[in-house]
């Protein structure tokens, strides 16, 4: 078993007053730098790795949910009234704070639909940007459907 601390610090804020929302985490990690082919860890002074990793989300909801006639009615099943959410959102990680143009960026905007309140799509554009000069910058456009029984 290696020695050596590997720490994590962080907060998170969530804020939701409908039809808006937002949330904020960050993290702060401090590992001992592990050495050798057997990843020994090393407790010298100075062999500290310190990272950060920050993610802010602001969404929007609307939909049958809000309307009042559907409030009040029964929700048999999984039935719920459909509604959509928008978000954007932004992820930054920077594995070591002690060295340059080593951190990752990704911007997300999206959009959610509520079928049910197991039942959900999901679709995503993200870009992803990079503090390596060398690294370009790369779009995705992710969808993900979820059911839950």
């Amino acid at each position: 078993r290696s020695t050596g601390k590997s720490d994590r610090y962080g907060f998170d804020i969530y804020y939701n007053h409908d039809p808006i929302g937002f949330t904020y985490e960050q993290v702060e990690g401090r590992d001992d730098t592990l050495t050798g082919t057997a990843q020994i860890a090393t407790t010298k002074l100075g062999n500290e790795v310190k990272s950060r990793g920050q993610t802010f989300t602001a969404f929007y909801t609307w939909g049958e949910q809000w309307v009042k006639s559907f409030k009040g009615q029964a929700k048999y099943d999984d039935w719920w009234p459909t509604s959509f959410q928008s978000f954007v959102r932004w992820d930054r990680w920077d594995p070591n704070r002690d060295v340059g143009n080593d951190e990752t960026t990704i911007w997300t905007a999206g959009l959610n639909v509520f079928f049910a309140e197991t039942t959900k799509l999901q679709i995503n554009l993200n870009q992803y940007r990079y503090g390596n000069p060398a690294q370009k910058t790369n779009n995705e456009l992710l969808a993900q459907f979820q059911y839950g029984f």
